[in-house]
């Protein structure tokens, strides 16, 4: 049984810290929008952001689908992964049913596109080739959460924010280069703090961004944990992939060529880190436990590999994206 009293504090602690990053990130494009143009034009940048996030859709899926060159996994190929998306849905009150996409890669990668109302969890073959289906729930449980918890509005919006923020200080730069000469030729001494802000703002916004990725991936992993009744098939999961030495959770591909990166430039907490905080749920338990889904689980991943595509082995784009 999960420990209650973990999971309040592991809620509020999610909850606090995603709020505090959110103001971080929107009072600095706001503070830099004042800076170079007055109240109004930061007022305007404010509403720009709020009309763009509430306007503008998700990430075409097709766009994501045709790059990574994923298709629609039916039924009959896995009917008892679509049992358990079906009760992982339900009990996660989800109006419908994330749709699930295969994707031929061998790298060991799961991500979710769209929206809350209109989801797809993207299953690579390197998971469905390396994981059991009691581990495949748990990465499946922990992207759920992302849709229960609206994360991929929640990333969009620290997205804008931080695009426009680094828009908003390189346009500041420039203007100061500009008028450099006019300080100098005026004998003004230059305004050193507004000078400093427009400097580091863009990787104070990254940081931050950076930062809320990393506490809503906790926060999914504890939804998981809650879903399934038990943190066990998402620590199976994450021990078996990091033995081999892959993180299962870079989203979008964006993992770094060197995987010894510091923790604060990575989008994803380390997996160590992970396995602590989920196995912290319940602390009386042993690793291995009975699942909710254990019956499910005994049944055989029915995938006929033979229609899928050829996978291809993980290829590191220019971009800095993994495929």
């Amino acid at each position: 049984m999960l420990d209650k009293s973990e999971i309040r504090r592991h809620r509020l602690g999610n909850l606090l810290q995603s709020i505090l990053l959110i103001l971080i990130m929107g009072m600095l494009m706001g503070y830099i929008a004042l800076l170079l143009a007055g109240e109004w034009f930061a007022l305007c940048v404010i509403g720009m952001v709020i009309l763009v996030y509430l306007t503008t859709p998700a990430l075409a899926l097709s766009f994501v689908t045709r790059l990574y060159r994923c298709r629609p996994l039916d039924h009959d190929e896995a009917p008892a992964l679509y049992q358990v998306l079906r009760l992982l849905s339900t009990r996660a009150g989800l109006e419908k049913m994330p749709r699930l996409y295969y994707m031929p890669s061998q790298m060991e990668n799961a991500f979710t596109l769209g929206s809350r109302q209109d989801a797809v969890i993207v299953v690579s073959h390197g998971l469905f080739s390396r994981l059991t289906l009691e581990e495949l729930a748990g990465v499946v449980a922990h992207e759920i959460s992302h849709v229960a918890n609206n994360d991929i509005k929640v990333m969009s919006f620290a997205d804008i924010t931080g695009r426009i923020t680094r828009f908003l200080a390189l346009a500041g730069c420039l203007l100061l280069l500009i008028n450099l000469p006019f300080y100098v030729y005026a004998n003004q001494v230059l305004p050193w703090w507004p000078i400093l802000v427009l400097i580091f703002a863009p990787i104070l916004a990254d940081l931050s961004q950076l930062a809320l990725s990393r506490v809503r991936e906790f926060n999914a992993d504890l939804g998981a944990a809650i879903l399934l009744g038990t943190p066990t098939p998402l620590v199976a999961a994450l021990v078996k992939l990091d033995e081999r030495g892959a993180s299962v959770y870079e989203r979008w591909g964006l993992a770094s060529r060197d995987p010894k990166n510091p923790s604060v430039l990575r989008s994803h907490p380390e997996t160590k880190k992970r396995i602590e905080r989920l196995l912290s749920l319940s602390p009386r338990h042993p690793l291995f436990v009975h699942s909710p889904l254990t019956d499910i689980a005994r049944q055989s991943l029915s995938l006929d590999t033979k229609v899928f595509f050829q996978p291809d082995k993980p290829k590191w784009h220019r971009s800095g994206m993994w495929y």
